[in-house]
């Protein structure tokens, strides 16, 4: 389903409850509100393999605009092989920065990192390598615009978009029932398929 059906179907919801309407614009964007809130709670979507771009402002890597959570950071050179970085407090990455500036600072800027944290929309790691680590993430979804505009998520779940919006416009209780049914399905088949994220229910 597209935005343009979503949105019919949370008019003709609209319609059947004392003939109600809302503009366009307001009904998409309580579709769009619950597209963002779906990738958050059920971390279906992902991206892999993703390159960052070093900011010399920020000290670290630039975090995508579409990035939720991470799924793996994984750092790949010839010298150190193959590993997977973990995530630590920001106050422990400076640590262990001054520990090994302390130790030799040119050495430092080459080492390959163990650690890192997330600050303000930047990776930032134990080690002052300016080369890109490789991400593996969970990602929110485009936003749609286009009444062409299709969510990435299964299609058996578009409904829940309309079933969200309408609770939105009305605050009925039975669509956000339903909204938080279709969210337990979804999680449910992430779980089917290997992954161990457990579900969260967040924005309402």
């Amino acid at each position: 389903m597209n935005l343009g059906g979503i949105r019919s179907l949370v008019e003709i919801y609209l319609a059947d409850l004392d003939n109600r309407h809302f503009s366009p614009g307001i009904i998409d964007t309580f579709i769009n509100e619950g597209l963002r809130i779906l990738a958050v709670e059920t971390l279906l979507l992902e991206a892999k393999d993703a390159s960052l771009t070093y900011s010399s402002a920020n000290d670290g890597f630039t975090l995508p605009t579409d990035f939720i959570k991470v799924k793996e950071l994984l750092w790949i050179d010839s010298s150190s092989g193959r590993h997977g970085v973990q995530q630590k407090s920001l106050e422990q990455i400076y640590k262990m920065r001054n520990d090994w500036e302390g130790i030799n600072e040119s050495a430092a800027a080459s080492l390959a990192p163990l650690g890192y944290a997330i600050n303000n929309g930047t990776i930032i790691f134990d080690s002052t390598t300016q080369t890109s680590p490789t991400l593996h993430y969970y990602k929110y979804d485009t936003a749609l615009s286009s009444d062409t505009d299709s969510p990435s998520i299964d299609s058996e779940y578009h409904s829940a978009l309309a079933d969200y919006a309408f609770y939105k416009l009305t605050k009925d209780t039975k669509a956000l029932a339903l909204w938080r049914d279709s969210i337990s399905k979804m999680s449910a088949s992430k779980f089917k398929q290997g992954d161990t994220q457990r579900a969260r229910f967040i924005g309402i």
